[in-house]
């Protein structure tokens, strides 16, 4: 079975018919008894390399992804109006950014991933930390990441704790 966007295509050579999303279609179809079916050598090449490994296929925007932090705190000493975009989108140790893939911080919510933040703020792709947390308590908020390389894009939101 190829599946490609939620379409899904069954063939059997033996009876030489294609099931299309639920149709059945007939391959050999006219004077011809011999179905023929043409395959592109990178579809090959990427079914074999699927069937043979237990992960599925990465894309360059996946990867990097999972190079960056999904957590990370932004401690009591951080001042009011400071630029905290390189703490918030964060590589993990010992990972190298990938200079194919831009990485673009897109949204600054509440903790609840919709809400307005009250303590970080988004201009231009650069986080700023709008006020410290003066409450005693850790305040959590989130930060959109977007990773992107030809049309191909991936989100990840960054769990932001402000001491």
């Amino acid at each position: 079975m190829i599946e490609k966007d939620g379409d899904e295509i069954q063939i059997d050579l033996t009876n030489k018919t294609a099931l299309v999303n639920g149709t059945t279609i007939n391959l050999a179809k006219g004077k011809s008894s011999k179905a023929r079916i043409t395959v592109s050598t990178g579809l090959v090449k990427k079914l074999l390399k699927q069937a043979k490994s237990t992960e599925p296929v990465s894309t360059p925007v996946d990867a990097e992804k999972a190079k960056y932090e999904t957590a990370v705190t932004i401690d009591n000493t951080v001042t009011q109006g400071t630029d905290v975009t390189a703490l918030v989108k964060k590589l993990q140790a010992g990972q190298t950014a990938d200079d194919t893939v831009t990485v673009t911080v897109t949204a600054v919510n509440a903790a609840d991933g919709t809400s307005a933040a009250s303590y970080l703020t988004l201009s231009d792709g650069t986080v700023t930390l709008t006020q410290q947390n003066t409450t005693g308590a850790p305040v959590t908020e989130t930060v959109t990441i977007t990773f992107t390389k030809e049309d191909t894009t991936t989100t990840l939101v960054v769990i932001v704790t402000i001491q």
